[in-house]
């Protein structure tokens, strides 16, 4: 049977772009067809320098191409505009982690593709590893008994000229947060909300640290339906474990270090009395890239990429390992926790400045409602 192959483009050319274009390159049904980026001689030696069949003088040149798919890879201000400019050229998109800055912008992304009818999830791939699916696996077959808790975190110390770089910008939605912080969080989701059947949390609570206007490190708490709780980390301050754990009321599921991308799992469950338990650890090595990579394990990418061919070749319009609500909803606590820790986004809207560290001062239905029928109460006054 001959398989459809995937036609990819690459909208940018930075480092996580070019990592992704190793894995399509060695991904089965898969072809690099196209990429662009905002300096032609960039997409240009892109292309020869990962084997991409043409180079776009444009983003819109590219989505007008004859791609299936457009990964976007730009960084995480430009999403909204890149996602949409590729669903109105019809161009099925997976757009990198964080898909958005704020939960407004989500939100629409996920209108836009649903009133479409086209291809969209946000680039979680540490969800498609093997050793992740295979902590799944043993969720699902009860083998540490009930979910009760998870705890991750990621964090590492941020060196260089931090004024001068996109990730201590607020204008750019820089911190910690977007970063790396999203990968607790979609692990917290993964095993609670997805897997577990909870939903989203019903309670965030997060206190952290700041520097020049974005996060820099935090603690979070998200209580889920049920009494069930996430424990999440993650810091530029400093080497955090980076490993994530699934407790169970039988057990436990280890998530090796690092845990954002990890190829071993321990999965420990009761075998006796307390404190007595068995072990048992699976490795899986990661698939052979050629070249150089820039990130760890990204060899790893070859999964979500081969994940999505398979998607599109069934006609899927989204994951059910990266929903789309779910999606939104990590974007809404993301929000939350930047808003109590203190952090604004000129993308944020007022009652989002307002309320910046202020968690009392959140906005709610009743909030908006009051302080619209207030304004509009005031201007009828001032009329008269």
């Amino acid at each position: 049977m001959v398989v459809k192959s995937i036609r990819w483009g690459i909208l940018g050319t930075g480092k996580i772009c070019q990592d992704f274009a190793s894995a399509v390159g060695a991904t089965d049904g898969a072809e690099l067809y196209g990429v662009a980026a905002r300096d032609f001689t960039k997409a240009q030696d892109f292309a020869k320098n990962f084997n991409v069949t043409h180079a776009y003088e444009s983003y819109e040149a590219l989505a007008e191409s004859d791609v299936d798919v457009v990964y976007v890879g730009t960084w995480h201000t430009l999403h909204e505009a890149h996602v949409m400019l590729c669903f109105s050229k019809g161009k099925n998109v997976v757009v990198e982690k964080p898909m958005a800055v704020n939960a407004a912008q989500a939100r629409r992304m996920v209108a836009a593709a649903r009133r479409r009818g086209l291809f969209l999830m946000e680039a979680h791939w540490t969800r498609f590893m093997p050793a992740v699916k295979e902590a799944v696996r043993a969720v699902e077959a009860n083998e540490i008994g009930e979910i009760v808790a998870v705890l991750s975190d990621f964090g590492y110390l941020f060196g260089g000229e931090k004024a001068h770089m996109n990730q201590f910008r607020p204008e750019m939605a820089g911190g910690a947060l977007l970063e790396i912080g999203c990968y607790p969080i979609s692990a917290a989701f993964h095993f609670l909300s997805s897997v577990s059947g909870l939903g989203p949390p019903v309670t965030v609570v997060a206190s952290g640290t700041t520097e020049l206007g974005v996060d820099v490190s935090a603690g979070v708490v998200l209580k889920f339906p049920r009494g069930r709780v996430a424990t999440l980390g993650y810091s530029y301050l400093g080497e955090l474990p980076e490993q994530t754990t699934i407790i169970g009321s039988r057990g436990r599921i280890v998530l090796h270090n690092p845990g954002h991308c990890p190829t071993k799992v321990s999965i420990v469950t009761l075998a006796g009395q307390r404190n007595e338990y068995q072990t048992e650890t699976k490795e899986y090595p990661l698939p052979k890239l050629e070249g150089t990579l820039n990130c760890p394990n990204s060899e790893g990418l070859v999964y979500e990429c081969a994940a999505v061919g398979n998607l599109l070749r069934a006609g899927k319009k989204e994951s059910d390992v990266v929903p789309l609500d779910e999606s939104v909803h990590m974007a809404e606590v993301m929000d939350s926790v930047r808003h109590q820790v203190g952090v604004v986004y000129p993308a944020d809207g007022l009652l989002s400045r307002m309320s910046a560290g202020r968690p009392w001062l959140q906005p709610t239905a009743l909030g908006i409602f009051l302080l619209l029928t207030g304004a509009a109460a005031g201007a009828v006054l001032k009329r008269r």
